[in-house]
C-alpha cells in the first residue's frame, strides 16, 4: 500500500510528484512485461529486451563486421562539426509530440548555421550522395531489400520519408551483393537478432553504407509495394521449426531443413 510522509527538506510541487509517480509505474511496467517475454522466450522470434538498440554500439559493431558507415561525430561545440556538408539525427528514437491536434515530429535533417556556440550531445554524419536507399527486413536466414530509386536526384537529399507524392520516385525489390548480406548477417548474428530491419544507402560509387539496425522489424509496406510474400516465408519457417519436434502432415510441401520447394 501507499504510506504518505513529510520531507524534512521542504515540500515538493505536484508536478516533481507526478514525475516521481510516473516513473514508478514505468518501472512496474518495464519490470512485469520483462518477467512475461522471459518466460515467454522459448515460443517468440526477437528479444523484448533488445527491442530498443544503442545506435552507437551497433555503429560501432558494423564498422566491426567490415560494414562501411558514415563518418560520425558526438558533438558539443559547433567547432568541433564537420566542415562539409552534414546531417544531424537522433541518438535514441524518433520523437513524436502531439499539442493542439497537431503532431510534431523530428527527421534526419541537413543541418544548418548553428544558433549557439555550445548545445546538447549531438549526433552529426557527413552526408553522402545517394544513388539509392535500401531497406532490407531480416528473417531468420534471409533479407527482403526493397530500393528506393529517385527520379530527381535532389528528393533523396537526406529522408525520404518526408517526401509526401510518389512522382519523385520508384520503389522496387533489390537484390544485395553477397559479400554485403555476409556482412549484415554476421552484424546481426553478433547483436543477437533473429528479425530486424536494415536501412542503408548507394552512394554514387556504388558503395554500401550501413545507416542503423530497427529491432521492430516492420515489413508491411515493403512487402506490398515489392510483392515479396514474406507472410508465407515465415509461415513456412515457423512450419520447418515446428517439423523438428513432429511429423509433417500429408500434403504439405516442406522440409525441416528448409523452406518449401513452391515459395514464391
Amino acid at each position: 500500500g501507499w504510506h504518505f510522509f513529510k520531507f524534512p527538506y521542504g515540500r515538493l510541487n505536484q508536478h516533481t510528484h507526478l514525475q516521481h509517480f510516473y516513473f514508478h509505474l514505468k518501472c512496474e511496467y518495464e519490470n512485469l512485461s520483462q518477467y512475461f517475454f522471459e518466460l515467454l522466450r522459448p515460443l517468440t522470434i526477437g528479444d523484448y529486451n533488445l527491442a530498443i538498440p544503442n545506435k552507437l554500439l551497433v555503429l560501432r559493431e558494423a564498422k566491426k563486421c567490415g560494414l562501411l558507415i558514415p563518418e560520425t561525430r558526438i558533438i558539443t561545440d559547433k567547432k568541433n562539426a564537420f566542415e562539409q556538408t552534414h546531417i544531424n539525427k537522433n541518438i535514441t528514437e524518433v520523437v513524436n509530440v502531439k499539442y493542439e491536434k497537431q503532431l510534431f515530429y523530428n527527421r534526419t535533417t541537413l543541418q544548418g548555421a548553428y544558433e549557439t556556440n555550445t548545445f546538447f550531445p549531438s549526433l552529426l554524419q557527413l552526408n553522402i550522395k545517394k544513388f539509392c536507399e535500401l531497406r532490407a527486413f531480416f528473417f531468420m536466414d534471409r533479407f527482403f531489400t526493397m530500393a528506393t530509386m529517385p527520379d530527381v536526384m535532389e528528393v533523396l537529399e537526406t529522408d525520404n520519408r518526408d517526401i509526401t507524392s510518389t512522382k519523385y520516385f520508384h520503389r522496387v525489390a533489390f537484390d544485395l551483393p553477397l559479400e554485403v548480406e555476409r556482412k549484415l548477417t554476421d552484424l546481426i548474428t553478433s547483436l543477437g537478432y533473429t528479425t530486424c530491419s536494415v536501412d542503408m544507402i548507394v552512394d554514387e560509387k556504388f558503395d554500401y553504407y550501413f545507416l542503423e539496425l530497427n529491432p521492430t522489424g516492420q515489413f508491411s509496406y515493403l512487402n506490398t509495394i515489392c510483392n515479396f510474400n514474406i507472410e508465407k516465408y515465415i509461415a513456412l519457417k515457423l512450419m520447418n521449426y515446428e517439423c523438428s519436434k513432429t511429423k509433417a502432415s500429408p500434403g504439405v510441401e516442406y522440409t525441416c531443413s528448409g523452406v518449401a520447394a513452391d515459395y514464391v
